[in-house]
């Protein structure tokens, strides 16, 4: 009985101790959690601080950044401007219109005319009626050329069919609504917003015309 009431006390006390040692281990991790809370305090003051001295120029970058922003349109319609009136004009040759003449002894060599003795002459029923339109024929193909005059060319811009010269009062041609600048060979189409401002050098019917003839949109508008 006594060796077990000995045992007992003991193993109370062994636990009172491991009990201490535990409670003290808590209490120094406290203590550094404690520590570690005043530190963050300190930096989270520290951090406020300096965002006061930095909020008032953040403030002024922004409006900063606004204005540059509003004000870039503007801008970039300065330079394209300017690279317009830079840019070279490449000349471009003029489309060739054959006279009437030309067609018609085009078709006469075609159907088998030939305006010397060696030509060949037609057999059959419709011969005489053949060789009396043979007879009747100018003996040379310059000779088809100078009777045949050369009728009026098509109206055609200045390049090509499809577009149209500036009117003298400087409207819009009917049927012409693409505007051409030559200095810069970009177009404009309705609606764009450099078409109101721009200053036609030449009028297009579609976008087509003009990117055939050479021009392109602003690089805004790709």
């Amino acid at each position: 009985m006594t060796t077990l009431v000995v045992l007992t006390v003991i193993a109370i006390v062994a636990l009172i101790a491991v009990l201490a040692i535990f409670l003290y281990w808590v209490g120094v991790l406290l203590s550094r959690i404690a520590d570690n809370l005043d530190d963050a305090n300190e930096s989270v003051k520290s951090i406020v601080g300096h965002a006061k001295l930095i909020g008032p120029g953040v403030e002024h970058i922004n409006r900063s950044g606004k204005v540059v922003a509003s004000a870039l349109p503007l801008l970039y319609g300065f330079a394209e401007q300017i690279v317009a009136k830079v840019s070279p004009n490449p000349e471009r040759p003029s489309v060739a219109v054959p006279a009437s003449g030309t067609r018609r002894s085009r078709m006469m060599r075609a159907v088998g005319y030939r305006p010397d003795d060696s030509a060949p002459q037609p057999s059959g029923g419709g011969g005489t009626a053949v060789a009396q339109l043979v007879a009747e024929a100018p003996a040379t193909t310059e000779e088809a050329e100078t009777e045949a005059p050369a009728g009026p060319a098509p109206a055609e811009g200045p390049y090509g069919a499809g577009s149209h010269a500036v009117l003298a009062d400087g409207g819009q041609p009917d049927g012409f609504p693409i505007k051409g600048n030559m200095d810069s060979m970009l177009y404009h189409v309705p609606g764009s917003s450099f078409y109101a401002r721009a200053v036609a050098e030449v009028w297009f019917a579609s976008p087509k015309v003009a990117e055939t003839a050479g021009f392109q949109l602003p690089p805004s508008q790709r």
